[in-house]
């Protein structure tokens, strides 16, 4: 009895703790899942982490006290500048023995007073410098975060910009166009650090060397006192023929080239000049060049394109800072020239007083609105202006003439309506300026007809409809051979819709035979910049037709290929008329080679045109012989001719 209760005590304690068992392992199993769950959204998480570290293209460091580096993997460790990973290059700099006490200082800064440092650097990558603004940030575990971005494009346009505003300083500090010209050399040459610069400017029909800045060293004056003894004639030497060109030249070695390239060659090695490269300032106004900028440098060098680009900048702006120094030197010398050439501007230009009547008229005003001067002084200003808009204009000028700043303030220049004399309005580009004297405030408005423009932009409003709808098919592709644009006849041709052929390559319309043909006319295209090629081409429907092609290079604004236009003609009928000709031609030919009958046949000169086997066999003569006897023929044709022509004068 007291064994069978031992039994039943042990069966209950099995079934608890198979209970407690099923329980626990219940809540294993529950355990399990959640933190397979967990380890799934950590997934996700760190996945998201990475996505939107490879979106960033600022280079992020982890840098520890012991100079240990962790890169992470953002966007920026695939960029590369000329074939060399950004992120390694920037690195490095923290090793190498020149720049890594630059670059660590302010890490342990960072480190020390656990605040945020901003870092500004620069790093050389294959003779490119490279510029970087670094947010370098504390982490708990005695290391930082260093966040770096490129300002590079940033640096230069500031740069640029202050070359610029250093460049009009000069200009309008100096005495004159040579002593202008002088300090610009002198910054420019300072800004690309190049070591010597000369200016040379039109003196009748030759070139003479106006100024030149060298950084100090007196083995440069002998080649400076031998500029200012010679003269260039258009196309002669390389400041004659960047004059002659209006296009800037590069010489990678001066001392080394031909005397006919480069007229100081001996000079330029024996002082030690090497690279050379020269711009001009260009008028386009006048479309004449003012002067050819020179620049040298003691070490040869490949042409550096930025170098020309950011000289190119500055002598855009020099041409009208030139002019606006020329004008001041003329206003100086004469106000009867200032006078003159007021008179012959073709813009309006209008001085009105604080009451706004016209005080005065030029001769461009008087072309353009059709009063005399004499008519018009004294008037209102409003006389020029359509009456729905004089009230508002004339508020327009008080509030102007009223602002405070400078003593000379010019407004922007805006498009308004203008009335002529005759009554009729037209458009007009007008910008307006001030100018206060002894306390009395003159206005002055400078304003440009635009009729002739405004009818152009409708002209090419017109003739771009003109060409969306345009019978011949007209596409551009882009430098892939996809296209980018497909006006309606093209995509007709084609059997496609506009829409449906951005993107596609041109290959898919071509047919599989002539495709060989095509791409070898598309590789001549690149070379002469245009081409014309028949070939066959595939429809959608996968229908065969014939079509003519005309590609010409398109180009961006310096020059560089983006891609390319196709003209397309559908000449399906006239090839299938040629083919129709042809085997006509081939079946005639056949039957009057076969012939039996002796065939020959000449033109009204009695010259042999063409004979038929048959002739030949009859006759049993050589072609000579046969045109022997054509010539015979052909006496005896005119002879008989002149005999029955003198007998119908003899019974006459």
């Amino acid at each position: 009895m007291a064994a069978k209760t031992n039994v039943e005590q042990l069966q209950q304690k099995i079934a608890k703790s198979t209970e407690e068992l099923k329980l626990l392992d219940a809540r294993l199993q529950q355990e399990i899942a959640e933190r397979k769950l967990l380890e799934e959204k950590l997934k996700s998480s760190t996945q998201q982490v990475y996505t939107i570290l490879e979106s960033i293209a600022d280079i992020v460091l982890i840098i520890d006290s012991k100079k240990n580096i962790q890169i992470i993997p953002t966007k920026a460790i695939f960029e590369q500048i000329d074939g060399t990973h950004a992120t390694t290059s920037v690195v490095e700099q923290f090793f190498k023995e020149d720049t890594q006490e630059t670059w660590f200082a302010p890490v342990r800064q960072a480190l020390e007073t656990q605040e945020t440092v901003i870092f500004d650097g620069s790093a050389s990558i294959n003779d490119r410098l490279i510029w970087l603004t670094a947010k370098i940030s504390p982490l708990p575990d005695n290391s930082v975060i260093w966040v770096g971005r490129d300002i590079s494009d940033k640096k230069i346009a500031a740069d640029e910009t202050r070359l610029l505003l250093s460049v009009t300083q000069a200009i309008n500090c100096a005495e004159n166009i040579d002593r202008a010209l002088s300090e610009i050399l002198c910054l420019i040459c300072q800004h690309i650090n190049w070591d010597f610069a000369e200016a040379w400017i039109p003196d009748g029909e030759k070139l003479k060397c106006s100024s030149s800045w060298c950084d100090g060293e007196d083995n440069f004056a002998e080649f400076q006192q031998a500029s200012q003894t010679m003269t260039f004639a258009p196309g002669a030497g390389l400041a004659g023929r960047i004059f002659s060109s209006q296009q800037a030249e590069w010489v990678a070695d001066v001392s080394c080239t031909a005397d006919s390239v480069f007229y100081r060659t001996q000079l330029a090695a024996t002082i030690g000049l090497k690279a050379a490269f020269g711009v001009p300032i260009f008028d386009k106004k006048r479309n004449q060049v003012l002067a050819v900028l020179l620049f040298f440098k003691r070490h040869p060098s490949a042409k550096a394109p930025r170098a020309i680009e950011l000289v190119n900048t500055v002598t855009a702006q020099l041409s009208s800072l030139i002019r606006q120094k020329q004008a001041e030197q003329a206003l100086q010398a004469s106000q009867a020239r200032f006078a003159g050439i007021l008179e012959i501007a073709s813009d309006a230009i209008i001085t009105v007083d604080e009451s706004q009547h016209i005080t005065l008229f030029n001769h461009g005003a008087e072309q353009i609105f059709g009063y005399k001067a004499e008519e018009i002084l004294g008037q209102p200003l409003d006389l020029l202006l359509p009456a729905s808009v004089r009230k508002i204009h004339r508020q327009h000028i008080n509030s102007f003439g009223k602002s405070v700043g400078q003593a000379r303030r010019m407004g922007n220049r805006s498009e308004i309506f203008a009335r002529r004399q005759d009554g009729t309005e037209f458009p007009a580009e007008a910008s307006i300026s001030k100018l206060e004297i002894d306390g009395e405030k003159i206005l002055t408005t400078i304003l440009r007809d635009i009729s002739d423009r405004k009818r152009q932009e409708q002209d090419i409003r017109e003739l771009t409809a003109a060409l969306e709808n345009a019978v011949e098919g007209i596409s551009r592709l882009d430098l892939q051979g996809r296209y980018i644009a497909v006006n309606k006849a093209y995509a007709g041709i084609t059997g496609y819709q506009p829409e449906e052929m951005i993107g596609m390559e041109w290959s898919r319309t071509v047919h599989p035979d002539d495709l060989e043909q095509l791409i070898a006319a598309y590789q001549e295209m690149l070379a002469v910049g245009k081409v014309e090629a028949q070939a066959r081409g595939i429809r959608k429907d996968g229908s065969i037709f014939y079509k003519q092609v005309f590609m010409i290079t398109a180009c961006d604004d310096r020059q560089n290929p983006i891609g390319h236009y196709c003209f397309m003609k559908d000449i399906s009928d006239r090839k299938l008329a040629e083919l129709a000709l042809k085997q006509q031609k081939e079946i005639l030919q056949t039957i009057f080679d076969h012939l039996p009958v002796m065939l020959c046949f000449y033109n009204p000169g009695i010259e042999m045109q063409l004979i038929n086997p048959a002739f030949k066999r009859g006759l049993g003569w050589s072609l000579a012989e046969i045109q022997q006897g054509i010539d015979i023929m052909a006496e005896c044709i005119q002879t008989r001719t002149t005999a029955l022509l003198c007998g119908i004068h003899d019974e006459k």
